[in-house]
């Protein structure tokens, strides 16, 4: 099967990643596709991390959970 928004390729060169996680069970499976498909490009193992989450998520178990991989992060306002 193929959902939109999961992990979804929307360009190769440069390779940009698209995933709707909103949740912490989400994000975990966020953290598990970049620690095994994007890490291993990177020459650090990071990557670069566009977040929008709303205050009324668990924002904070979000954050803890992709920070091992961000090289730098930039929040927008959903």
């Amino acid at each position: 099967a193929k959902w939109k928004a999961r992990f979804e390729i929307l360009s190769s060169d440069p390779l940009i990643v698209y995933d709707g996680a909103h949740n912490p069970q989400g994000i975990a499976a966020a953290e598990t596709n970049i620690r095994q498909y994007l890490a291993p490009l990177t020459p650090d193992g990071k990557v670069c991390l566009l977040m929008g989450v709303l205050a009324d998520k668990d924002y904070r178990t979000m954050i803890a959970t992709l920070a091992p991989y961000a090289k730098s992060v930039v929040t927008i306002t959903p």
